[in-house]
C-alpha cells in the first residue's frame, strides 16, 4: 500500500511542477485529466477492501491528501488565470465557449 501511496504523491509532484512552470491552456487539460486520475487512485486506496493501514501509511495518506487539495486550488486558480487571458483575447461575446473549451 505505501508504495500506491508514493506512487500517487510523485504524480501530485510532477504535475505541481508542470503547474508552477506557467502551463499553455491546453495543458491545463492534461492536468485536470491527471488530477481526476489522482483522485480515482486515491478513493480507491479508501474504498480498496483489505483498507487497513499502518501509521506510516496513515501519516503519508493524510500528508498526500493534503498535498493533492492544495495543488486542487491551485489548478482552479490557474484555469481562472487562464479563462481571463482567454476572454480578453477573444472578446466578450464568446465567453462560455472559451470557458467550455478549458
Amino acid at each position: 500500500m505505501l508504495d500506491k501511496i508514493q506512487q500517487i504523491g510523485n504524480l501530485i509532484d510532477e504535475v505541481s511542477e508542470v503547474l508552477n512552470n506557467s502551463p499553455e491552456p491546453k495543458e491545463i487539460t492534461n492536468i485536470v485529466d491527471t488530477c481526476q486520475l489522482i483522485e480515482r487512485t486515491l478513493r480507491s486506496v479508501f474504498e480498496s477492501p483489505d483498507f487497513t493501514l499502518n501509521q506510516d501509511e496513515v501519516d503519508r495518506l493524510n500528508e498526500i491528501y493534503t498535498r493533492y487539495s492544495n495543488l486542487i486550488s491551485c489548478v482552479e486558480t490557474e484555469q481562472k488565470l487562464t479563462y481571463n487571458k482567454l476572454v480578453k483575447h477573444v472578446g466578450n461575446k464568446k465567453k462560455l465557449d472559451v470557458y467550455r473549451n478549458l
